[in-house]
């Protein structure tokens, strides 16, 4: 994925300048592939690259975990992470030039001694660099919940670096494209405009709202809602993380404006959850599955709604226009305006102009009250579909996958089907 690329190339950029950086994965990454991709991204630029696991559980400490990990025979005294030792061993010869250790959950040495010494290997590199020498990095690959307890602070040869962003809302989207072999052609489109809106960057709520889309409001909410309790998640503790108040921030405008960026100290905790989510397309959002907790049904109704637009709105104006255009071939340019014109100055206006712009109103009032366009009366319900549609739209107001199907059915019946 091109956003995966991205945060892999953002990855090397940061690992290539030495010192220790914090890499915060989601949970859904597989953390030995990210550094195997990691490791061939490195060789291009002709560094060495070597990877350890956290899960030996004769290592004692992070230093001996290197050290034995990476076969440093020469080294022979077992080292504190405090002093000239380490910093003796950040200059030790046989480093390669990038070590990356995946802290394991469990089992292992975990998050906090990890982070502790990559505080101490930037320190050190900070020493190596003020005396001329190129510091090795050291990569520490940590899961979100390692924000929950560390402020993670960075400097010149301290970095911390999240993973958000991925995959975007375009690519969610032609993952939708690529998993979906239904035969329906507007089951289809219907899930990759809908799913994507809904589900952002958290590819583990995709499955859980696969058919779901299909069905009614309140089928979406108990997914939506069982799916925040396999996270853990509570009304209380996402408030106390500040959820609700990034969901505000994010209605008033002040949304974090990249999905590159990290995330806030103060909604770092969040972020650890999955209760926030990001890309590029819409900024930092609270994950759907959060917001019937924090009674935020409206929010996820507009989601909804913008999902809905993309896909409706072209493809409803698109059968206008190729329904003027028959009645144009058909009668020439003036059908529009021979029978009455609008109401509305700016559409009387406009469909002078150009039979074209003759709207949903105009066009269902010629079609019942002229009988010159007689011939054309089975138009009438599609067009009163299509217009109960538009408007539901146009004013903000979701609509059911039900009637997105009725029109497409109704669309079909009157040989205008590929519109939707």
């Amino acid at each position: 994925m091109p956003s995966g690329l991205r945060f892999l190339d953002a990855t090397s950029d940061i690992v290539a300048s030495g010192g220790a950086v914090s890499l915060l994965l989601d949970d859904w990454a597989d953390r030995a592939t990210f550094l195997d991709e990691l490791r061939w991204h490195l060789s291009s630029r002709g560094l060495t690259f070597q990877a350890l696991h956290d899960h030996d559980p004769m290592s004692t400490s992070p230093i001996d975990c290197l050290i034995e990990g990476l076969g440093l025979s020469a080294v022979k005294s077992r080292y504190d992470a405090a002093g000239d030792a380490m910093l003796r061993l950040v200059g030790h010869e046989d480093l390669p030039d990038v070590t990356a250790v995946i802290a394991a959950d469990a089992g292992g040495l975990g998050a906090p001694a990890w982070v502790e010494f990559a505080h101490a290997w930037a320190k050190s590199s900070k020493s190596m660099s003020d005396g001329g020498g190129t510091p090795p990095a050291l990569c520490v690959v940590l899961t979100p919940a390692a924000a929950k307890e560390h402020d993670l602070p960075t400097d010149a040869q301290l970095a911390a670096h999240w993973m958000m962003g991925v995959p975007d809302a375009l690519e969610m989207r032609l993952l939708c494209r690529l998993a979906d072999d239904d035969e329906v052609v507007g089951i289809r489109r219907w899930r990759e405009h809908i799913i994507p809106a809904l589900c952002g960057s958290d590819l583990g709520l995709l499955p859980q709202l696969w058919n779901v889309v299909l069905e009614g409001h309140s089928a979406l909410l108990d997914a939506l809602n069982a799916y925040a309790s396999f996270r853990g998640w509570t009304s209380e503790q996402l408030r106390e993380a500040g959820v609700d108040t990034q969901m505000r921030i994010k209605s008033a405008g002040h949304a974090i404006e990249s999905a590159e960026m990290a995330p806030p100290p103060r909604l770092r905790q969040a972020w650890s959850t999955g209760a926030l989510m990001s890309t590029p397309e819409q900024g930092t959002e609270v994950n759907s599955a959060a917001l019937p907790l924090l009674d935020a049904e409206d929010v996820l109704l507009q989601r909804l709604w913008r999902g809905q637009v993309g896909l409706v709105m072209p493809g409803i104006d698109g059968l206008r226009m190729a329904m003027c255009s028959q009645l144009t071939r058909r009668f020439g340019p003036r059908w529009a305006t021979e029978f009455g014109l609008p109401p509305i100055e700016d559409e009387a206006q406009a469909v002078k102009k150009s039979p074209l712009a003759c709207q949903w109103g105009h066009l269902l009032y010629l079609l019942r009250n002229h009988r010159r366009l007689h011939d054309f009366s089975e138009w009438i319900p599609l067009v009163v579909q299509a217009r109960k549609v538009r408007n539901h739209l146009a004013h903000g107001a979701p609509i059911t996958f039900y009637e997105y199907g009725g029109l497409r059915k109704a669309a079909e019946a009157c040989g205008f089907g590929q519109w939707l």
